[in-house]
């Protein structure tokens, strides 16, 4: 019989079969017989990778974002929970950011309804392109589009193989903390981070553990743009592809747990938020020129120790959490709310999901962290101290700043798609929505 490790590793096209491109009937067999029973809990996991031939490169992405190569695998990863009378399923896709257009495709493939759905972007910038939102900015549509129906197949492959690896278990909750972000709104001309700008350092861990207490896949969250290597150039004149920070900080939990575990990023709010060392950086000589330096790929070795901070942590966040008592409740709310843009009207998707005693929040955009607490102040209300707020979620629409930022001009406060006081919609929608959960 095929071991979880095996099968982890077939599905991510490691050495085995790729899983991009599998077709759903070659499950069919496993994953009916996968439908839990009432008041048993259980999940599957998977990771598949975004697989793109050798001669796709070079390629450039959005506003002429040049990659001449890859250097580490970009993924596709789902956890899949259900608990006899609702479900709840979480995908990480390794790129900048993703629309919510296949949402309804993945309810019916995945038999989870859309409220209870958090498709999600980890937010690296050294990848394709996928998202709808500045489409028209695309250098190579082509491409693009290519590397999106690739993405697309294994997002699919990545929801099968989780279905057909279900199997009882625990779910734990617990956070930690990882000194990896800093703030950064600068303050000073050539300043890339405000050290005493507001930073949440907190590591939020949902793990699924079998009935031996040993973990099988971490949903896990943090605060942090992964652009480490960032416009580096490190072969050829061009970035390469890669997971950047939130890539490694999984990788590494993975490796850790002899992938035999899946580890899937989401990101919390992060728009004012950058990695502490980055592969280039700017600074001004004594006659107030900038000067540009870039580590090339050696700044990989930052991506890669930033990560495993974060990593070890949400090990560590995992080894010590107790699981929820008794069968935790799954519940899903969707609601919507339009905001004043800066060209036009905006319509935003939220999401919020409650497993046991943890809620959820969707956002389908970037905010600053002041606006995150402000969220999680909401549940806070409804007694619900342990809430995580997901940005990049079923959707993306750009930055989303807050007071400060817009009075300040900030990058974020500059750079937001919505005017002013859109926070403030989107707060009192959040709390309506918050009493659907109860």
């Amino acid at each position: 019989m095929q071991t979880r490790r095996d099968f982890i590793l077939t599905m991510a096209g490691l050495g085995f079969v790729s899983a991009v491109g599998v077709p759903s009937s070659a499950f069919a067999a496993t994953t009916a017989s996968t439908s839990p029973k009432e008041g048993l809990l259980r999940a599957g996991a998977a990771r598949v990778e975004i697989k793109v031939s050798d001669n796709f490169f070079p390629y450039d992405s959005f506003n002429h974002r040049h990659f001449t190569g890859s250097h580490d695998a970009l993924y596709i990863r789902s956890i899949l929970v259900d608990n006899g009378t609702s479900s709840a399923l979480f995908i990480s896709v390794d790129t900048g950011d993703i629309s919510g257009e296949w949402l309804e495709e993945i309810s019916t493939a995945s038999g989870v309804p859309l409220s209870n759905i958090f498709l999600t972007a980890t937010h690296t910038h050294e990848s394709g392109y996928i998202s709808r939102t500045l489409a028209e900015n695309l250098s190579e549509p082509e491409k693009s589009a290519t590397f999106k129906a690739i993405a697309k197949d294994a997002l699919f492959a990545s929801i099968e193989a989780a279905k057909s690896n279900m199997q009882d278990c625990q779910i734990c909750y617990d956070t930690g903390t990882a000194d990896v972000n800093v703030n950064r709104n600068e303050t000073k001309p050539n300043a890339p981070h405000n050290p005493d700008g507001v930073s949440d350092k907190t590591v939020s861990v949902l793990t699924f553990k079998d009935m031996a207490d040993t973990p099988f896949a971490y949903a896990y969250s943090y605060a942090v743009h992964s652009t480490v290597m960032l416009f580096s150039d490190v072969k050829d004149g061009g970035m390469m592809f890669s997971g950047d920070l939130a890539g490694a900080a999984s990788r590494y939990v993975e490796k850790q747990m002899d992938d035999t575990a899946v580890a899937v990023w989401l990101l919390a709010p992060c728009a004012d938020q950058g990695p502490k060392a980055s592969a280039t950086s700017r600074s001004t000589d004594a006659d107030g020129n900038e000067i540009r330096e870039d580590l090339g790929e050696k700044g990989f070795e930052l991506v890669d120790s930033q990560g495993q901070e974060i990593g070890a942590e949400v090990l560590r966040v995992g080894k010590v959490s107790k699981p929820m008592e008794g069968t935790p409740e799954i519940k899903g709310t969707v609601g919507s709310v339009t905001v004043e843009g800066t060209n036009n009207q905006i319509d935003l998707r939220l999401n919020e999901l409650r497993i046991g005693d943890v809620v959820y929040f969707g956002f389908p955009g970037e905010l600053v962290t002041s606006v995150g607490h402000a969220l999680q102040s909401i549940f806070a209300e409804f007694s619900w101290d342990k809430s995580v707020v997901i940005t990049q979620a079923n959707g993306s629409n750009g930055y989303f700043s807050d007071d400060f930022g817009y009075d300040n001009k900030t990058f974020d406060g500059t750079a937001s798609f919505a005017k002013k006081g859109y926070d403030k919609l989107v707060l009192k929608k959040a709390k309506t929505m918050a009493a659907d959960l109860k």
